[in-house]
């Protein structure tokens, strides 16, 4: 390992994602304590907006209701 560099995030379980830069400032301010009761990463303010809707819309144990995933 080189020194300095941080290892890659692991591809099978992590994805980057590009947002706009309004949109991660929402992000950032949602993660500021105004989504949750703590204060998160943009990663998991992502998570948890991703699990709200999701959980929302009938996808469980990684299936949608309608057997579409």
């Amino acid at each position: 390992r080189k020194r300095g560099k941080e290892p890659m995030a692991d591809p099978n379980k992590f994805k980057s994602v590009s947002v706009p830069i309004d949109t991660y400032k929402k992000l950032r301010f949602l993660a500021n304590g105004k989504f949750l009761d703590a204060e998160l990463t943009v990663s998991k303010t992502i998570e948890a907006l991703a699990s709200r809707a999701a959980k929302k819309l009938g996808y469980k144990n990684g299936k949608a209701k309608d057997n579409l995933s």
